[in-house]
C-alpha cells in the first residue's frame, strides 16, 4: 500500500473506514493489481476526508460499494501485463529481431565479404539474458515511476545498481564464453537465414505483445 494512502486512512471515521474495507475487498474479488487499487484509493481519500469534515459519508458521497466499483469498471481502465515470466518473453523476442536486424545491416555494410556476424547460440544468449537484464530494470527502477507506486517498497539506490551491474556483467560474461565455441555448436547463419529470423522475431514480438498487453521494459513508464 502507498504511503500517502496509509497516512490518510487513520484520519477516517469508523463507517467511513468500514466502507473503504469493504471497497478493498470489492476491488481484490474484481482482480484489481496493488497499482490500480492504490490509484483509485489515492483519488477517494483525499474527496472523502475533506467531506466528512462537514458531516457527509462514503456512502453519501459515491453511493454503495456495489455502485462505486461499477462506475469504476465503466471506465476504459487498461492493465497491462507485468507477470515476468511473459515480460520476459516479450524483452528476449524483441531483442532477438533487432539483434538480428543488427546482424543483417552489418552484413551487407561489411568490406570485408566474409563476416558473418555472430553464431546462433551467441544471439539466442545475448536475446535471451538481456531480456532478462531489462526485466530487472523494470522491476528495480521503471515500476516505481507508475502513478500509485508503492514507493515504500523501491529498494535503495545502491542495492539496485549493484544488482543491475552484476546482471549485465552476467550477461556479458555468458556472451563472451558462446563466442568461444567452435562454429558446428555455435552456427553462423547465412544473411539468407538471418534476414527471415529477423522479420519473424519482431512480428512474433509485435504479435505477441499485442495479444497479451504486455507492460514495456525497455522504457521508463510516463506519469
Amino acid at each position: 500500500m502507498d504511503g500517502k494512502i496509509k497516512e490518510l486512512l487513520p484520519q477516517l471515521t469508523k463507517r467511513n473506514e468500514d466502507y473503504i474495507f469493504q471497497l478493498r475487498k470489492a476491488m481484490k474479488a474484481a482482480n484489481y493489481s496493488e497499482i490500480d487499487e492504490n490509484r483509485v484509493l489515492g483519488e477517494l481519500l483525499p474527496k472523502l476526508i475533506d467531506a466528512q469534515k462537514k458531516g457527509q459519508t462514503a456512502r453519501q458521497l459515491f453511493g454503495t460499494v456495489a455502485e462505486y466499483l461499477s462506475t469504476l469498471n465503466a471506465k476504459p481502465v487498461v492493465v497491462k501485463n507485468v507477470q515476468p515470466l511473459f515480460m520476459w518473453l516479450d524483452n528476449s523476442l524483441l531483442m532477438l529481431g533487432l539483434l538480428s536486424t543488427m546482424t543483417v545491416i552489418m552484413n551487407f555494410l561489411a568490406k570485408n565479404k566474409k563476416a558473418r556476424g555472430n553464431g546462433v547460440v551467441t544471439l539466442l544468449v545475448m536475446a535471451l539474458i538481456g531480456g532478462l537484464v531489462f526485466l530487472i530494470m523494470y522491476h528495480l527502477f521503471y515500476k516505481y515511476e507508475k502513478p500509485g507506486a508503492d514507493l515504500s517498497k523501491k529498494p535503495r539506490w545502491w542495492i539496485s545498481m549493484l544488482i543491475l551491474l552484476g546482471a549485465m556483467l552476467a550477461w556479458m560474461v555468458l556472451m563472451s564464453v558462446t563466442t568461444l565455441l567452435p562454429t558446428s555448436l555455435n552456427p553462423i547463419l547465412p544473411k539468407e537465414i538471418m534476414l527471415p529470423l529477423a522479420v519473424l522475431s519482431l512480428m512474433g514480438w509485435y504479435t505477441f505483445h499485442k495479444k497479451f498487453n504486455i507492460e514495456s521494459s525497455f522504457v521508463p513508464i510516463k506519469k
